[in-house]
């Protein structure tokens, strides 16, 4: 009887583990959009799966159903076998402390590390936390932060906001040393950080990163999360001014380089826009001034069609 008990145990300990297995997979939900969740897995699935939104619940900060009926997912594609990007159905938006699980007796999400077996829910759901969204260089000492919600952002001087963010060197393990933000402020939509940095510290391919548990930037009671790796800081142009006739100069926020000039080759970097509307072929020439910061476009005529952009700076 003592061997039938201790077998009984045993066999309870190895279902117990095994469901630990199957269950721990779901290892963080973000949202940088509003209208789509990224799922990252801790092991790879089947990405042959034809519906994965099927394979996940969505409940509210309480538990109830969200929706109430129905799917809360129109569709999924795999980025990779360990990253789902889940769509939400029109009638269903975020809300602060929204979280999400696997669906219980699901069948269609399966682990491929351990027999194909259906990954089961795991005993507390995973809260979803926005990411950020995109960071722009808007001028040399001038970092700008997209969020994709109204958030709230209270730092109480530089110091706080360190412990927020953290600027990393392209391909680095880690924040740069002795680096910190002189200045943080949120924008008038709340849906911008302007973070201010010392002149000269920028570098091509520098990725802004949020500190892992930070409460100082957050949606509600949900305090946004740092994303698998920095986001690469873009710059973008300053100001665009018709200096003569035919003549534009852009003023750039860094230290640039044009690789190639003449017609097509400026036309394919720059857009002269009349209103919404991009003129073809604006452009007859362009070329960087001898600091990097500038560039001079020359237009193909003399009628000045209106605010230029440069797609990518």
């Amino acid at each position: 009887m003592r061997q039938q008990h201790s077998a009984l145990l045993l066999c309870a300990g190895l279902l117990a583990a095994a469901h630990g297995v199957c269950s721990a997979q779901l290892q963080s939900v973000t949202l940088s959009s509003t209208t789509s969740l990224v799922v990252s897995l801790s092991e790879p699935a089947d990405t042959s799966a034809t519906n994965c939104t099927s394979a996940f619940s969505y409940t509210t900060a309480g538990g109830a159903a969200k929706p109430p009926t129905g799917n809360a997912f129109a569709n999924c594609t795999f980025n990779n076998p360990q990253t789902i990007t889940l769509f939400y159905a029109p009638s269903v938006s975020f809300s602060a402390g929204d979280r999400l699980n696997f669906a219980r007796n699901q069948t269609v999400l399966r682990n491929t590390t351990a027999n194909s077996a259906p990954w089961e829910p795991l005993a507390t759901p995973v809260t979803v936390q926005p990411v950020v969204q995109a960071v722009t260089l808007t001028s040399p000492t001038t970092l700008e932060v997209k969020l994709p919600l109204q958030s709230t952002f209270t730092p109480v001087n530089a110091t706080v906001c360190n412990t927020a963010f953290q600027l990393w060197p392209a391909g680095g393990t880690a924040a740069k040393p002795d680096f910190a933000f002189t200045k943080c402020a949120a924008g008038t939509d709340q849906t911008i950080v302007v973070l201010t940095i010392p002149t000269g510290s920028y570098t091509a391919g520098d990725g802004v990163q949020l500190v892992a548990n930070q409460s100082v930037l957050q949606f509600g009671t949900v305090g946004y999360a740092p994303t698998k790796s920095p986001v690469v800081v873009m710059p973008r142009i300053m100001t665009a001014s018709l200096v003569s006739a035919t003549g534009v100069v852009v003023a750039l926020p860094t230290v640039s380089s044009l690789t190639a000039s003449g017609a097509s080759s400026c036309n394919a970097v720059f857009a002269i826009r009349n209103g919404s509307n991009v003129i073809p072929s604006a452009l007859s020439d362009c070329t960087m001034a001898s600091d990097g910061m500038s560039v001079r476009l020359t237009l193909a005529n003399a009628t000045f069609f209106g605010a230029c952009k440069a797609p990518g700076l």
